[in-house]
């Protein structure tokens, strides 16, 4: 018996209870013996039962035909249905390695505090994905797609909305303007199709025909919400202090468009899924399926894209204000129309979870900062994490961080997992900013200064820049002067002098110095 062959029997052998095959990015085909808790298969209750049929006779046929079926699953399992993918799971795989016996990947699925049966997955070799992808297989592929979009409407996300809507009925309530009522009845509409449709089981003619003539309507209302979250965008690409500036004067209007484009987008996708799931029921509509499901997923996620950078630059200066204002509650804070309650932070913060569930994924707020080090005479104040939580990047991890002195300024010194800050009292503790961050790599010296044992001074010397802080008397005791000589070491740690900014001059080639040196 050959390798191979040796392989394939080893492989048969150790088949899988479940299998996942990949066949479009996000998309895998479920095989079993039995339906699988715990596993939801797209629901295909916007197609029509042949377009289903079609689905999974095209799949069945495509993957016998591959030897896919037989290679890695059991011999009486079935196809159950399709599975898509989380976005996390997706970027996982791309930096995580499964377990795998070389052939197959291998997974767990949990029964109770136990395992109650294994999974297997595997990507599809270039010879496979040829069969898949072939022309035989289209039909069945973008159908497939139709698919994953009609999934991507479901009523749990809908439900997600509901505060939306709500809002959107204050406003037009509170303004009376045409655009609000407009949108208000565009989502009516599309709502009804799609609960019609899912009543019968397909998008029939008698369904679409109703907002068939309104997709000029929804683009008009769409385009007006994206224009005026575009020039919110735009206007916040400039640094902390400008963009709370702006999102003082706008915050009403910032969230009031943030909430039309939503509900606009939604409005929007919809219409578009229940267009697809209308086209699937004729058989010969392969090419229009691939173009208006290529377009609908890049409009899609255009507009997913600019809500969250909108939306995740408000709540960052939503919740700097909130935690710069003393005691919270409905204290003054520095907005123009004077007393206010604190909760536009929490409300840009439900629209951020409710964009982020349209791709299907989890919004996250930053991690209250917890550094490993501190130098600090006394507990360092809860309140200045609260406000390190949303002035430093969403992605830093604070290491350290310190009461220092700069010159005559009271500062506190901070070191991320790639960069370290300075910043006086004032700004961190009014303005809610760190200043600039000065990456860890750019740091070429670093020297703890002992000579006047009650004043030791700290030197920094990065590429362009040399620092230089202090710190006050009481970091003379022994424990608190150990602290001190960390923060340096861990600076120190960073210490590099890359290749193109060393010399070697033949003046000095007597010296034992030089990249050699260093590099021994």
């Amino acid at each position: 018996m050959s390798e191979e062959n040796i392989k394939q029997s080893e492989s048969a052998k150790e088949a899988a209870e479940i299998a996942l095959i990949e066949l479009r990015p996000g998309v895998a085909a479920l095989y079993s013996k039995e339906p699988v808790a715990g596993l939801e298969t797209m629901s295909f209750d916007l197609l029509s039962k042949e377009a289903g049929n079609r689905i999974t006779d095209g799949l069945s046929q495509g993957l016998n035909v591959a030897s896919v079926g037989s290679q890695f699953v059991q011999t009486e399992a079935v196809l159950q249905g399709l599975i898509q993918l989380t976005p996390k799971t997706i970027a996982d795989m791309q930096t995580m390695k499964p377990m795998t016996n070389g052939l197959v990947n291998y997974g767990s699925l949990m029964k109770g505090s136990s395992i109650g049966a294994s999974m297997q997955w595997t990507k599809l070799s270039p010879q496979t994905l040829a069969t898949l992808t072939g022309p035989g297989m289209l039909p069945t592929l973008a159908l497939a797609a139709v698919a994953q979009q009609v999934a991507s409407v479901n009523r749990k996300l809908d439900e997600n909305l509901a505060l939306t809507r709500q809002a959107i009925n204050e406003i037009r309530q509170a303004t009376q303007e045409d655009r609000w009522a407009t949108l208000i009845s565009l989502d009516a509409v599309v709502s009804k199709a799609l609960d019609e449709a899912r009543a019968i089981g397909s998008v029939s003619s008698l369904v679409f025909a109703p907002i068939q003539s309104k997709e000029a309507e929804i683009i008009k209302s769409r385009e007006l919400f994206t224009n005026n979250v575009q020039k919110h965008v735009s206007a916040l690409e400039m640094g902390p202090e400008e963009q709370r500036t702006y999102i003082q004067s706008n915050e009403q209007s910032i969230l009031n468009d943030a909430n039309g484009l939503l509900l606009a987008e939604w409005t929007r996708h919809r219409w578009n899924v229940l267009r697809t799931a209308h086209i699937s029921l004729d058989e010969n509509s392969t090419a229009l399926l691939e173009t208006i499901l290529e377009s609908t997923e890049r409009e899609y996620k255009e507009a997913r894209q600019k809500l969250q950078k909108l939306l995740s630059t408000l709540v960052q200066q939503l919740n700097l204000v909130k935690a710069l204002t003393p005691e919270g509650g409905s204290a003054r804070l520095p907005f123009r129309k004077g007393r206010r309650k604190l909760e536009s932070a929490d409300i840009a913060a439900t629209l951020a979870k409710a964009v982020a569930a349209l791709g299907d994924d989890i919004y996250r707020e930053p991690a209250q900062p917890a550094p490993d080090f501190t130098v600090f005479k006394q507990e360092v104040e809860t309140s200045l994490y609260d406000i390190l939580k949303w002035a430093l990047p969403s992605d830093a991890r604070l290491l350290a961080f310190a009461d220092v002195n700069q010159g005559l300024t009271n500062s506190y010194f901070g070191i991320t997992e790639t960069d370290f800050f300075i910043v006086s009292y004032g700004d961190l503790r009014k303005k809610g900013t760190v200043g600039e961050l000065y990456p860890l790599t750019d740091i070429r010296y670093v020297r703890l200064d002992e000579s006047k044992p009650r004043d030791p001074q700290l030197h920094i010397i990065i590429k362009k820049q040399n620092f230089q802080v202090d710190f006050d008397r009481w970091i003379s005791d022994e424990q608190n002067l150990s602290d001190a000589r960390r923060l340096a070491d861990i600076l120190a740690t960073a210490m590099n002098l890359p290749v193109d900014e060393m010399r070697a001059d033949p003046l000095l080639a007597h010296l034992k110095v030089g990249p050699a040196a260093i590099t021994a």
